[in-house]
């Protein structure tokens, strides 16, 4: 849902931009003059007025492309620091959850309730789903294990950490990747998300 309400909000906002057909402002509105302006010049190209008209006619719907081709780019400009800002806030979420499973178990083996910590967590998980798709098991000693969909290690007594990939990719931008608990190598995780803001934020 989370996905799909984000893809949503910037297809309602890129669909501003193009403008709606019927509007005479609007990118489309500046073919329709191109064209007519062309055919009239085919009927009579030795016209200096009618290839003066073309050419303005065209500088015009060039210009109106290039405008809304910028206004693009900065909507995925836009939709990639909400991907850093939300990367960010998942990785405060994973290692925040990760403690408090140290917290919950030591409360656990000490015979002591654990409650307040459990609703802390429960409530970091549940901003976490809405971000990224995960699928939680509780383990023995309390707390939490996190994987994503598809099984992938998110959280135990440590967390994995989201990061971009500093090898060139050849798109705008840089890879989105993973570190899972107590492993150096980096994973490519794109291909791990199925659902949450940051799967709908990449897919802009």
């Amino acid at each position: 849902v989370a996905s799909a309400d984000i893809m949503a909000q910037f297809m309602d906002r890129a669909q501003g931009l193009l403008g709606d057909p019927s509007d005479a402002s609007t990118v489309f509105a500046t073919l329709d003059p191109v064209f007519a302006a062309f055919g009239a010049l085919a009927i009579d190209p030795a016209s200096a007025l009618r290839r003066s008209s073309t050419l303005s006619d065209l500088q015009t719907m060039l210009s109106q492309f290039d405008t809304t081709g910028q206004e693009l780019q900065a909507l995925r400009d836009e939709a990639h620091s909400r991907v850093q800002a939300s990367v960010a806030e998942a990785n405060s979420l994973l290692g925040a959850i990760a403690k408090l499973n140290t917290s919950i178990q030591r409360s656990t083996i000490a015979g002591s309730q654990a409650s307040e910590a459990e609703t802390e967590q429960q409530r970091m998980i549940d901003r976490l789903s809405e971000i990224m798709d995960v699928r939680a098991q509780t383990r023995s000693l309390g707390g939490v294990e996190l994987r994503t969909s598809d099984g992938m290690l998110l959280v135990d007594t440590d967390a994995a950490q989201l990061g971009f990939s500093s090898v060139d990719n050849g798109e705008p931008y840089p890879a989105l990747i993973i570190k899972a608990p107590r492993a150096s190598a980096e994973t490519p995780f794109e291909t791990h998300l199925q659902g949450g803001e940051l799967k709908g934020l990449l897919k802009t």
